[in-house]
């Protein structure tokens, strides 16, 4: 990483001046401090930005000797005589306290002290009982409170809620022992319902009943710091919330929330019911009546500097520019709104127990990290270490201001050894980080990495003016994660130079970002630049833009980088790259948009691809546009019925050594194509030369020598981004044949000719024999929207664009979606819905008023391949889930799914699976023999576990028993970067992905394959759909597969119900017997109770479970047991 030069420091320092000077003044209330501490004259105190001083902080120094314990006078807690009938019982270095006056429905309880302070060694001990859910202590004597000691509650789970207006301060040596969660507060009010509660006045205890969902500050909020070791259980939640806050200690909730709010004047922070986020209402009207007029809280400086014989800090001293200096000449900011961390705040949560596929009911499996929110004006972190890791998931990082009624104007600074964790240390995706600010100093470390063969890596979203240098890792062992960054202008180059726009409000909207942060990125994420006005790349340090360049990843194709200009699309925003630099892409989706481009050179050496998206593009270097291509290039308008100019050439130039195989440009649009010299090769060869155009008036379009490389302008995407109603089905249903054709290297030459019609017909004849009606839904994502087609028996195709659904939101729904579900959270299992439910409303409630007429009730989904790991099932329309409503199937295109009907009533099974391994080191599954004895009894046919369950007996079963339903239940894991190292584990070795191949084709053709086993079902870009994709392709009907890691008991109850469902119907339909086992896990009806796997079906006692394991009553009613398992190809 480049280093900070002095001009840009020198710079950074004026900014933040600039910013803080307009709210930099205020007046303390009580003995000020002055600039010499002995004098008692007033004064005024100017106070210094945040960023400006935490830049030059040395952590170990700073507060670190402030908070010293204050010399106890007097007992250090003493009760309030105002009728709340607090009782504190001293014994020895022991406070007991109990008393106080309780709410009408008992649930909160109240004490008042007029003194709250603890010494080393202290403890202030609160008495609870099982139904007491708060216990709310204010302190209301004017003076700080000091807490150096430990506090615990006795009795009961609740929560601890410690209010004193005029601060809070912890000392190093303050500790908790607390069941429930913790808040501090300098507030003076607090809303219960309608009612509020008064830190200072007298109050209706009795109507004081629910939580807590309002806090009231005054015009000076006090502050509150921590210096000490904050811990609550796992689970649990921390909240400090005051006029400024510093956080020299650690914080600590395993897998909970952690909330950190600076106030900055007089105004209500509400909690919103989702997700409980804080939001600021600055307004002196909407202020409820909770006057503070006894209460004169302190100063940050005060409290800092000490009063009296109060004195936490005696080496704090004052400069004549009113700043505060700590030892070395630093300074810290002291103004209301201010945060600033130098400690740790740790959420995350690393108690995985050592089960193969932990139930979500156990409260210590399943574990993702917590969520830190940090809220304020000015946001400092200065060798700060933030973690929300969890061995199942990463959690979420929220660093921002309030968002009602109020414009983001906050600061915020990370130094370069601050770190932000938000990682999947076992499996599951990494967490979500959101960096939100006017003005932004980013030059911290900050990872969301994903782990296990389904994760994923998490997402990074960084918006406002500033800098921009540190680095980021979005890792996984799957698909990387997304960083994107976003502001008004952006600019990328060598150095971290502010532009700061002159104007009265000092508006900051230039984010600068350096060459090698960006550089950085680009090797393990995705990389999204969208600047509502202009992006800038110039003034590298060696004139080049390396993409994708030093990535560890094997399947690093599938990264994608996007420069997004004008992104709030009102035509005024501009990408531009000076003649001097260029890019080189190595193996990476580079995309450009924006209403005018000027390009550079583009060097496209690692088989990447590059789509040009503009209605005006400029080639600033002349013939040397596009350079060594060895992928793919597409030149699309933005808009797709408008006109585009393409000035110069792009010219295609191979190396003497350089091979261009497979390589192809693509240009489609539905406007018109102004006269351009658009392709330009020594050696291309024209394919297939047919792209959608209304008009094409174009000068010379291709020149090109008929030699090896291939330019084909019928690139699918490209022609489905121009689609419209004249687009005929059969040429979209061919489109998606062809792209899964060329992604598994299968030969459609023989394949059947697709058209309108004999889609009609088959859904008609499928109707005709299982009573079912039957509709094809494509989906099809495109960076601006979303196009629905919806395929019936009746009349033509029903197409819908949803505008709304944008390639951008699209993926962030899915991530939120898919995590929630794979991998919930214990303490808020119920956070995917949601996203669910917006999902739902993008990709079904569209078509739903056309189903509902048509009275269809089986859908067959046709995808885009990164919408595939969408569990369909589980999306929700707010009363039920999409599977209550339909039976489904995923396939990759009509043409290549068998849709002819079959009942499979009275065909065999062959069922075959491993409870134990010859490698001793693979995880054990004890439910598998019972699950193979329940298929049996439920089906005819031989079953095979254990030793038995080899290749060769696997290969010699298929043949001898003409078995055409196959069940496998083992482990299975699909690798997306190495499809040959993908496998199912039989007993001593691994079936590898050509042997399935292999099996399916020997033999009467199968008609159901169950793959009772891990992430079969899931795949890439390249594989389509795992092992699942690849046996539907090789002549399997059907495959019912699962998406992730599935609970051994879970697959146990909805196999048996599937087979018992499957058995029952006259008729089979293979996707209606799977609706029906997982709508009985839905309900609650499938679920262990006592030992026993029970179905909730008159007369049936169940199923006794092979151990103890299995003890525990459980329900399966959430989607993480059932929603994993889809039928891919026919559905019937």
């Amino acid at each position: 990483m480049k280093s900070e030069s002095p001009k840009s420091s020198k710079a950074k320092t004026e900014i933040f001046r600039k910013i803080g000077n307009k709210n930099s003044e205020i007046k303390t209330k009580k003995s000020q401090v002055s600039k010499s501490q002995n004098s008692s004259e007033r004064s005024t105190v100017y106070l210094s930005p945040i960023a400006n001083i935490a830049a030059r902080i040395s952590p170990i120094s700073y507060l670190a000797y402030l908070l010293l314990p204050p010399v106890a006078k007097a007992q250090p807690i003493k009760t309030s005589t105002d009728g709340t009938n607090t009782i504190v019982e001293k014994a020895g270095d022991r406070f007991n306290i109990h008393g106080g006056r309780l709410s009408k429905d008992g649930a909160n309880l109240f004490h008042s002290f007029r003194e709250f302070n603890l010494d080393k060694g202290q403890t202030a001990s609160f008495s609870s009982t099982e139904t007491i859910k708060n216990i709310i202590t204010r302190v209301n004597g004017g003076n700080s409170s000091f807490i150096n000691g430990l506090i615990e509650v006795k009795g009961g789970n609740p929560n601890l809620i410690i209010v004193n207006p005029a601060g809070i301060l912890f000392g190093k040596n303050a500790q908790l022992n607390i069941p429930g969660a913790l808040s501090a507060t300098t507030a003076t009010g607090i809303q219960f319902n309608n009612q509020w509660f008064s830190a200072i006045n007298k109050n209706n205890y009795a109507s004081l009943v629910g939580n807590p969902t309002a806090f009231t500050f005054p015009k000076e909020p006090a502050p509150i710091i921590n210096n000490g070791n904050l811990e609550v259980k796992p689970g649990q939640n921390v909240t400090l919330m005051a006029g400024s806050v510093v956080n020299n200690g650690t914080i600590t909730a395993p897998g909970g929330e952690i909330r950190i709010a600076a106030v900055p004047n007089q105004s209500i922070v509400r909690i919103s019911q989702e997700g409980h986020l804080l939001n600021l209402e600055i307004s002196s009207d909407r202020l409820p009546n909770t006057p503070d007029g006894q209460i004169d809280p302190l100063s940050l400086p005060q409290m800092l500097t000490g009063e009296g014989t109060r004195s936490h800090a005696t080496k704090v001293t004052m400069n004549q520019n009113g700043q505060f200096i700590l030892t070395g000449d630093e300074t810290v900011a002291t103004t209301p709104g201010s945060v600033v961390i130098s400690g740790n705040i740790d959420a995350s949560n690393t108690q995985f127990t050592n089960r193969s596929v932990p139930p979500l009911s156990q409260d210590n499996t399943r574990v993702v990290g917590g969520k830190v929110e940090i809220l304020g004006d000015r946001i400092a972190l200065n060798q700060a270490n933030i973690n929300v890791s969890g061995d199942g998931g990463g959690g979420t990082v929220n660093l921002s201001n309030y968002t009602v009624n109020q414009e983001n104007n906050t600061n915020i600074y990370i130094s370069s050894d601050s770190v932000i964790s938000a990682n999947a240390n076992l499996t599951g995706r990494g967490g979500n980080v959101a960096i939100a600010g006017q003005q932004i100093d980013i030059s911290g470390h900050i990872s969301a990495r994903g782990s296990g063969n389904l994760g994923e890596g998490g997402s990074v979203e960084i918006s406002g003016g500033g800098s921009l240098s540190g680095t980021v890792d979005l890792s996984a062992n799957n698909n990387v994660g997304e960083i994107r960054l976003e502001s008004e202008n952006i600019t990328v180059n060598s150095e971290n130079n502010f532009q700061v726009l002159d104007g009265e409000n000092n508006q900051f909207s230039n984010l600068n970002i350096s060459e090698n942060s960006l550089e950085q990125m680009t090797n393990n994420a995705d990389v999204t630049l969208a600047a509502t006005n202009d992006i800038t790349i110039n003034n590298l340090s060696d004139n080049q833009l390396n993409l994708n360049a030093d990535s560890q990843r094997l399947d690093t194709a599938q990264t994608q980088v996007k420069f997004v200009a004008d992104s709030d699309q009102n035509r005024s925003g501009s990408f531009t790259i000076d003649n001097r630099t260029s890019i080189v892409n190595r193996s990476s989706s580079l995309i450009i948009s924006g209403e005018n481009l000027t390009v550079g050179k583009i060097t496209n050496n690692g088989g990447g691809t590059i789509g040009l998206m503009s209605n005006q593009i400029n080639f600033a270097s002349g013939s040397n546009s596009i350079n060594n291509v060895d992928g793919q290039v597409n030149v699309q308008p933005r808009y797709p019925t408008e006109n585009m100019v393409i000035n110069e050439n792009i010219n295609l130039e191979q190396n003497a050594n350089s091979n261009l195989e497979e390589s192809t440009v693509s240009s489609a649009e539905t406007g018109e194509l102004e006269d351009s010299s658009l392709v330009q090769s020594s050696s291309t060869e024209l394919v297939n030369n047919e792209s959608k155009k209304e008009n094409n008036s174009l000068g010379s379009d291709i020149t090109s020598d008929p030699k090896v490389p291939t330019i084909n302008t019928q690139s699918a995407n490209l022609i489905l981004a121009s689609l419209n109603r004249r687009v005929s089905l059969d040429k979209i249903d061919k489109i998606r044949s062809t792209a899964f054709a060329n992604e598994l290297n299968i030969n459609l030459d023989n394949s059947p000719t697709i058209t309108e019609k004999s889609i009609r017909e088959s859904l008609t004849a499928v109707a005709n024999q299982t009573g079912k009606k039957p509709a094809v839904i494509y989906i099809i994502s495109q960076p601006e929207y979303l196009e629905l087609i919806l395929v019936t028996s009746e009349g033509s195709p029903i197409f819908q664009r949803v505008e709304a659904a944008n390639n951008d939101e699209l993926r962030q729904q899915m991530r939120s979606f898919i995590g929630g579900v794979s991998h919930p959270s214990p303490s808020n299992p119920n956070k995917y819905l949601t996203a669910s439910q917006k999902l739902y409303k993008l990709l079904i409630s569209p078509l739903e008023p056309e189903l509902q007429k048509q009275g269809i009730n089986t859908l067959l989904f046709s995808l885009d391949p990164a919408m595939r790991s969408i569990p369909f099932a589980a999306l929700h329309d707010g009363e039920k889930f999409l599977i209550e409503k339909y039976s489904m199937g995923l396939i990759p295109s009509i043409n290549m799914t068998d849709t002819s009907y079959k009942n499979i009533k009275d065909l065999s099974v062959l069922a075959m699976g491993a409870s134990d391994f010859q490698d001793p080191n693979i995880v054990s599954l004890p439910a598998v023999p019972l699950e193979l004895k329940m298929i049996r009894q439920n089906w005819r046919g031989k079953i095979f576990f254990d030793e038995s369950f080899t290749l060769e007996n696997l290969q010699k079963q298929r043949i001898k028993q003409g078995a055409r339903i196959v069940h496998l239940a083992t482990h299975g894991s699909f690798q997306p970067s190495a499809p040959n190292d993908s496998f199912i584990q039989l007993w001593n070795e691994q079936l590898k992905f050509d042997e399935l191949r292999k099996l399916a084709k020997n033999g009467e053709p199968i008609e159901l394959l169950v793959l009772s086993a891990c992430e079969t079902a899931f795949g890439n870009l390249d594989a389509e759909l795992g092992f699942a994709g690849l046996a539907v392709q090789a002549g399997v009907k059907s495959v019912l597969a699962s998406l992730w890691q599935v609970d051994d008991g879970g697959t146990l109850g909805l196999m048996r119900e599937f087979y018992r469902q499957l058995s029952s119907q006259d008729t089979t339909v293979k996707a209606e017997a799977l609706r029906q086992a997982q709508i009985a896990m839905i309900n609650g009806e499938l679920r262990l109770e006592a030992g026993r796997l029970r179905s909730g079906r008159v007369g049936d006692d169940g199923v006794k479970l092979p151990n103890a394991e299995f003890a525990e009553n459980m329900s399966f009613s959430h989607p993480y047991y059932w929603a994993s398992f889809m039928m891919i190809g026919t559905p019937w």
